[in-house]
């Protein structure tokens, strides 16, 4: 099954970080759907997503997705990356 990036934009009210995540999926229709789950606006609680204090004072936008290769992927897990 595929793996794709997706990239996050989190910020907390003065500052911003970005942010990266990996899905499996079978289209990229789909794993642009599971990252847009991660998204959440300032006042949200968010909880159990992953980039969530759960503080209400955070956001996250997805900025974009694209699919990896499987050599990238491994690379990915090696370096601990996810």
């Amino acid at each position: 099954m595929p793996h794709y990036l997706a990239t996050f934009t989190q910020k907390d009210g003065e500052h911003e970080y970005l942010e990266r995540m990996v899905f499996e999926a079978k289209t990229l229709e789909e794993a642009r759907s599971l990252a847009l789950a991660e998204c959440f606006e300032y006042g949200d609680e968010a909880e159990g997503l992953y980039l969530s204090y759960q503080d209400g004072q955070t956001s996250v936008e997805l900025e974009g997705i694209q699919e990896i290769t499987a050599a990238e992927y491994q690379t990915i897990l090696k370096l601990r990356l996810t």
